[in-house]
């Protein structure tokens, strides 16, 4: 009941938003994508993760979704283009200390590329852990990411601790010395899978209040290899003029699953953008807005496992010939744009980024219009590394949850999102 009024809460005020912007505010779009979001997010698809079937889950919801709008799969496929996966996923996560048991997920999480181990031992906090460093040997080190308050009213401390004013570098430095763990105290957890290449476990807490850890401490973390079957799902438009020339749409659904108990909702990353290829796929297939080349909407798995999906489509499974697309449209974090949007590949395609901003300045769709050069952060990027050409879109401004169990629908107000959307279809059609 609470989540149903929340939702219903959310979209009075996007609308309301829209209008006073001046912007057209269309109920049903924005319904549709609350419901997509609202869906993908829900505990039953458990984060949309592979350890406990939530890709799955949500890969059968798109392909009703796929089916539903009517757009068409690729000659001699049915939706599903299947791969394989291996990946190392947390199978345990405990931490106790200062006489309390600290919540997987909401509290901690494991720092990018931990070790794995059960262990117990007495707490060495080590504030920012500059030098000199004391004996940490066979200790559970508390290291702490932001530096002491009073560190830059010195102009000589950037002098005197030079190379030690990277958090990866101090806490290299620990671990070279021999702790049990390290327990990193940060004021964001962002969570991604990642190999344990480190000796011992180590971990990301949420900032607290704790002034000074102290006593005795138990953590365990451990992994496990699972090797799950999971599939991109491929629906096409037939072109109506140049059927064998190719517009792209794409967006991953995956997202990082559970951490213990908790589950990474995944709402701007990427529900949002799946929310946004599906409105698209629903506009463009109506007769009345038929493209005159053909348009693929490829949702792809295996983003956050590091790209594996939309690397599998180009490298070894593209399902046609990728001199023929003709523009590639990458959906990602597309839940805000309070302030703008960014479009990586914008600096090396000027041509279309210049027709991008022209658009956007007739159509007032967003304050600013940003450009990168690729890079590998989205499913776009081999893509343009075999010199397609393309966007990545994402949304700037908004709640800044990012890879946390925070990531929830209620964060998206969904303000700027049909105004994007008109401006995104608006590129394609001047492209087609």
């Amino acid at each position: 009941m609470i989540q149903r009024f929340s939702s219903v809460f959310f979209l009075v005020l996007s609308l309301l938003f829209s209008m006073a912007k001046g912007q057209p505010a269309s109920d049903s779009v924005l319904m549709r994508a609350r419901s997509v979001v609202d869906s993908l997010c829900s505990p039953s698809f458990a984060g949309r993760g592979y350890q406990d079937g939530g890709a799955q889950k949500a890969a059968a919801y798109l392909f009703r979704q796929f089916k539903e709008i009517g757009i068409s799969a690729v000659e001699g496929h049915n939706y599903s283009q299947r791969f394989q996966m291996s990946l190392m996923v947390v199978d345990k996560a405990s931490f106790r200390a200062m006489g309390r048991t600290w919540t997987p997920g909401a509290d901690f999480i494991t720092y990018q590329g931990s070790g794995e181990g059960k262990v117990s031992g007495k707490i060495s906090d080590l504030g920012s852990a500059l030098p000199p460093l004391g004996p940490v040997n066979g200790k559970i080190v508390v290291l702490r990411e932001a530096l002491p308050e009073d560190f830059d009213q010195s102009p000589e401390n950037k002098d005197s601790f030079k190379g030690w004013l990277n958090l990866h570098d101090r806490l290299d430095s620990v671990l070279a010395r021999g702790p049990l763990a390290v327990i990193v105290i940060q004021q964001k957890l962002t969570f991604g899978f990642g190999l344990p290449r480190m000796s011992v476990p180590v971990i990301s807490l949420l900032d607290t209040t704790v002034k000074k850890w102290k006593g005795s401490a138990s953590l365990e973390i451990s992994y496990t290899r699972i090797t799950p079957f999971t599939e991109n799902l491929v629906g096409f438009i037939p072109g109506s003029e140049v059927p064998d020339s190719f517009l792209v749409v794409s967006a991953h659904y995956d997202h990082l699953g559970k951490f213990g108990d908790a589950y990474f909702p995944g709402a701007n990353d990427n529900a949002s953008g799946i929310s946004m290829l599906l409105e698209m796929a629903r506009y463009f297939s109506q007769p009345a807005h038929r493209p005159r080349h053909s348009m693929v909407f490829i949702a792809f798995s295996g983003e956050e496992v590091g790209l594996v999906g939309s690397q599998y489509f180009v490298e070894r499974a593209p399902w046609f010939p990728l001199p023929q697309i003709r523009f590639l449209l990458n959906l990602d974090l597309m839940g805000n744009g309070a302030e703008g949007i960014t479009a990586v590949g914008g600096r090396d395609f000027a041509t279309e980024f210049a027709l991008l901003q022209s658009l956007n300045d007739s159509l007032k769709a967003v304050s600013q219009v940003k450009s990168r050069n690729n890079a590998p952060n989205s499913d776009h990027y081999y893509f343009l590394e075999k010199g397609v050409h393309g966007f990545f879109i994402y949304t700037l401004g908004g709640p800044p949850h990012y890879h946390d169990v925070k990531d929830t629908p209620d964060e998206l107000l969904l303000s700027h999102f049909e105004p994007i959307l008109q401006l995104l279809e608006n590129l394609l059609i001047k492209l087609d």
